[in-house]
């Protein structure tokens, strides 16, 4: 990270900058370096790679003492890393953040130019390092570290806990104004398709061998392409990485807070479903080989409180099948789970290749012969 800023543990540097990039006077406290989110969240249930680089700040802020994260995207997996990448997920970060209630906030956006971090308005040009932007902390802990213990809280706190996220993340899908027949076959594109097609190309290691099956995923697209491009009635706000490492829970208070959201901010509210309810199933299944007890009552709770709060609307699960085919690409990529237990990591292979023949109903818990609990 000092060779990303150049600031170190040089805390008058690190205000200087900060207040440069707020536009006024500000004061850090602490600086640590090490909160790289590229690394070290294996603890978190066994997820190695993330897609941000990040420095944890503390801010005094005209006497508010302010936790905050200054953070670049970082996705060279993806043969992504132009700085020109960076400026248009951090640029849509500060206008689509606030779409998600309880979501993180950003303060500014800046790049790192010879005379020290500034902002992108003042010099987007001027610089060919990746821009930077500061989001204030919310309270909160990441649901992954509650998932790889939701054993020891019992299944009664899990299925309680599940509903009260599961109503956090419905009310983010509120309808979307505009072309909704573009807007939606655009977050098809880019928040699927596109994806899907990323998480392909950077898993070698796994493809390798599977040919056959990389053959039959790849015409999936194309299929599920067509398939989901006249549903633009599905068009509502997402926050596309609904997963548990961005969904920060207060056990005290219940609430449920936010990070993470991503570009282009609409699109299918499937995703954002299958990106956390598949969690219940692979965290349950490496622990003990089986989707029970607690996890399978979190798991029960999620989709049966989905399926409450949209007024029992009957489940498409075909239209379900490319979201949850989407969020297994990245549980069986080993750049982003190298540790699955291989036993876990077949199991959830067999459900990609249900999901290919639309053999599975996510919301109804039918996984054909795989079912959740074997």
């Amino acid at each position: 990270m000092r060779d990303l800023l150049g600031l170190g543990s040089d805390l008058p540097a690190w205000s200087g900058a900060v207040s440069a990039l707020l536009g006024r006077q500000v004061t850090v406290r602490a600086a640590d370096l090490d909160a790289d989110l590229d690394a070290g969240r294996r603890t978190d249930g066994g997820k190695a790679h993330g897609m941000t680089r990040s420095v944890r700040l503390v801010v005094d802020d005209g006497g508010r003492v302010r936790r905050a994260f200054l953070k670049t995207p970082c996705e060279g997996l993806y043969g992504e890393a132009l700085a020109a990448d960076a400026v248009r997920e951090l640029a849509w970060r500060l206008e689509g953040y606030p779409w998600f209630a309880g979501h993180a906030r950003c303060a500014a956006v800046g790049r790192m130019t010879p005379d020290g971090l500034v902002r992108v308005d003042q010099a987007l040009e001027q610089a060919t390092d990746p821009p930077w932007v500061l989001e204030w902390a919310e309270p909160g802990t990441p649901y992954a570290r509650r998932l790889s213990g939701l054993a020891t809280i019992g299944p009664a706190a899990a299925a309680a806990e599940a509903r009260l996220i599961c109503v956090a993340m419905v009310a983010l899908h509120r309808p979307v104004q505009g072309n909704a027949s573009a807007l939606y076959r655009r977050a098809v594109r880019d928040a699927l398709i596109g994806p899907a097609h990323r998480l392909i190309d950077s898993a070698d290691a796994f493809w390798s061998g599977r040919i056959g099956l990389r053959l039959e995923v790849e015409r999936a697209c194309a299929r599920w392409r067509v398939l989901l491009a006249d549903r633009h009635d599905r068009l509502r706000y997402v926050h596309h990485d609904f997963h548990p490492w961005n969904v920060l829970y207060l056990p005290e208070t219940g609430d449920v807070r936010l990070i993470g959201a991503r570009l282009p901010g609409v699109g299918d509210p499937y995703d954002d479903v299958a990106a956390f309810a598949v969690n219940y199933l692979w965290f349950g299944h490496a622990r003990s080989g089986r989707v029970e007890g607690a996890y399978a009552a979190g798991f029960a709770a999620f989709r049966r409180t989905y399926l409450e709060l949209t007024e029992g609307a009957a489940t498409e699960p075909e239209l379900m099948s490319p979201f949850l085919a989407k969020r297994l690409l990245v549980l069986l990529n080993p750049a982003y789970y190298p540790d699955m237990p291989e036993a876990t990591a077949a199991w959830l292979e067999d459900l990609l290749r249900r999901c290919l023949d639309d053999g599975v109903d996510l919301l109804r818990g039918e996984f054909g012969e795989t079912e959740a609990g074997t």
